[in-house]
């Protein structure tokens, strides 16, 4: 622990290492290597220490839930969602709150692999558990308005996570999403400009966005603008590439149907 406060994270690594080989029941050790290995994004390594901790605790559900996350991030996709079930069947009916997470991560395998039914059908045991998750509220939310479905119930639900985060950019551009695919270009317009003040992270798809509701308002000019901006960003898309060509507001499915 002094060595992680130092700063020294692989002779920290080592001797946590050195602890679990010694005391293998040294629940501590085990959560801080594992800290360690997400920290540093070493999937390979969260995958022993979560496949060894299963063993050791059985009865812990968090090494099932960041064993889901590693083979997610491997695209295992079948893998994740049988670590998930599994560890679905050792939460206690009280933890809500966990039960919630572990759907919520169900209902983004099943939008990886493009099973809607079954991610929508997760989402909302998600929400059964806990209505307040707020990144299934997001994410349930942004998912129906990209399929131009439900959006009214996709509205109640973002407004629901923007006002648990007013703050949070990816939220608010959810927000605007819905609005502009409803063609309330004005909210649209609001909540995009809210989004864009309150970004961090310097998202090329919150400027691209912008350039959609902003074209779709009227100003053609400055939306050409904001698509040339996002390209600049980073943003690595044909049908961006052929907003700022043609000079016109193209939707992504329109693209995928020709």
């Amino acid at each position: 622990s002094l060595l992680i406060a130092q700063g020294k994270t692989d002779e920290a690594r080592f001797q946590f290492q050195l602890i679990t080989e010694m005391e293998p029941s040294d629940a501590a050790a085990w959560q801080q290597l594992l800290n360690l290995a997400l920290k540093s994004e070493d999937i390979p390594e969260v995958i022993r220490i979560c496949t060894r901790c299963q063993e050791l605790f059985p009865d812990a559900p968090e090494y099932y839930f960041y064993l889901g996350i590693a083979y997610f991030q491997q695209e295992k996709y079948q893998d994740a969602l049988d670590t998930y079930r599994a560890g679905l069947e050792i939460i206690p009916e009280t933890n809500v709150g966990l039960k919630s997470d572990f759907y919520g991560q169900i209902g983004d395998i099943y939008y990886q692999i493009k099973n809607m039914p079954e991610a929508y059908k997760a989402y909302d045991e998600a929400l059964k558990y806990n209505d307040k998750n707020v990144v299934v509220l997001n994410n349930y939310a942004y998912f129906l308005s990209l399929e131009k479905k439900d959006l009214k119930k996709a509205e109640r639900m973002s407004a629901q996570a923007v006002k648990l985060e007013p703050n949070n950019s990816t939220y608010l551009d959810t927000y605007a999403w819905i609005f502009f695919v409803q063609g309330n270009y004005t909210l649209a317009k609001i909540y995009i400009e809210s989004a864009l003040a309150n970004d961090t992270t310097k998202s090329s798809e919150l400027v691209d966005h912008y350039g959609d509701i902003l074209f779709m308002s009227g100003d053609k000019e400055k939306a050409l603008e904001q698509w040339k901006k996002a390209k600049e960003m980073g943003k690595v898309s044909d049908v961006l590439d052929r907003k700022i060509a043609e000079g016109t507001y193209i939707e992504e499915e329109e693209v995928k149907n020709e």
